[in-house]
């Protein structure tokens, strides 16, 4: 298994947003052996692995299918669960989406299914949060008529 993630907003390697210093934690947490990769190279012994902090990769940035390709031919299934990060347009979310070995994971079938239950309420009590407004704004346009109480934090830009 190879958990592949991010952090941050490097431009480039940056020690403070390596995943090396999260293993410990993350080994001590899931009671596994995790070693960390640093080059997007399929393993050669099975076990679990946590890829280096995509973001250090330039491409991911830029959607880069070369990037995605490289993340695709690492495992025999991909599975998707950074629902919360599918709007960017990353090659690691959006290009390695575009994959047919890629599917959607149960944790972000189950947000899905929650989303689904609460979308056509009538009258509802909503609080949203997150760094950018401009990915709230399809939502709240769509539930903004039925809603009587919004509560918003951490909202910006």
């Amino acid at each position: 298994m190879i958990l592949c993630s991010h952090l941050g907003q490097p431009a480039g390697y940056d020690i403070k947003l390596s995943f090396a210093a999260l293993l410990e934690n993350l080994i001590l947490k899931t009671g596994e052996k995790i070693s960390l990769l640093k080059e997007l190279k399929r393993p050669q012994k099975s076990g679990v692995y946590l890829l280096e902090n995509i973001r250090f990769d330039k491409r991911e940035y830029t959607n880069c299918p070369s990037l995605s390709l490289e993340l695709a031919q690492m495992a025999d299934l991909c599975f998707f669960e950074a629902l919360a990060c599918s709007h960017r347009p990353h090659a690691s979310i959006y290009q390695l989406a575009r994959h047919e070995k890629t599917q959607l994971g149960n944790f972000a079938k189950k947000e899905i299914k929650h989303w689904q239950k609460i979308r056509d309420v009538k009258k509802s009590f909503y609080m949203i949060g997150g760094v950018k407004a401009s990915t709230k704004i399809p939502l709240i346009k769509h539930i903004i008529k039925n809603t009587e109480v919004f509560i918003f934090g951490a909202i910006a830009h």
